[in-house]
């Protein structure tokens, strides 16, 4: 039998300390760039996000089919709200401020990269006139707005606050009855 070599018995718990203490160390160099690695996307997403903030709106772009809104008054009356940057730009606070004008039906806001707000209107229709103080849109809604002589051949319907919807739907199924039904002869 062989005996046990006293130097080598000594070889082995050394050995396990050594690959133990380069397990710790591999350990703790796997966290400290953990840290620096979230450290530094930490820092990268502050800083993006602070230039982000501060860019400022290069271009406002109001676009729509309408016939009673001037956009260069829309763009006037916008650009205050706007001074803040692009992302800080409340897009339904301008939203709100235009579907509060008289012949504006509906408005979409969005951003485009890099710096354009864009702003799309869609204007009121009128349907019939209400009273002399403005008109009923598709919806039966009413919209306050000064009377216009190429809306003159458009029903006058008038009745108590709150009877728009009502007397737009009894006109819309009347005239909906009273139209011709097949060829007519003259």
């Amino acid at each position: 039998m062989r005996k046990a070599d006293p130097l080598m018995a000594d070889a082995r718990p050394a050995a396990g300390r050594a690959a133990n203490a380069i397990s710790t160390m591999r350990r703790w160099c796997n966290r400290l760039l953990l840290g620096c690695a979230l450290t530094l996307t930490g820092v990268g997403l502050y800083q993006g996000s602070t230039a982000l903030a501060a860019k400022q709106v290069k271009t406002l772009t109001v676009r729509g089919d309408v016939r009673h809104i001037d956009t260069e008054v829309i763009q006037a009356r916008l650009t205050p709200r706007i001074t803040d940057g692009f992302m800080a730009a409340d897009l339904r606070d301008l939203r709100d401020e235009l579907e509060s004008l008289p012949w504006v039906y509906k408005v979409n806001t969005r951003r485009r990269w890099p710096a354009e707000i864009e702003v799309v209107l869609v204007e009121q229709r009128p349907l019939a006139r209400w009273s002399d103080t403005g008109y009923l849109n598709h919806q039966g809604q009413f919209f306050a707005a000064t009377q216009d002589g190429q809306y003159a051949h458009l029903p006058l319907l008038s009745g108590p606050d709150g009877a728009e919807g009502t007397l737009t739907r009894r006109y819309q199924m009347l005239t909906s009855q009273l139209e011709p039904e097949g060829p007519h002869n003259r």
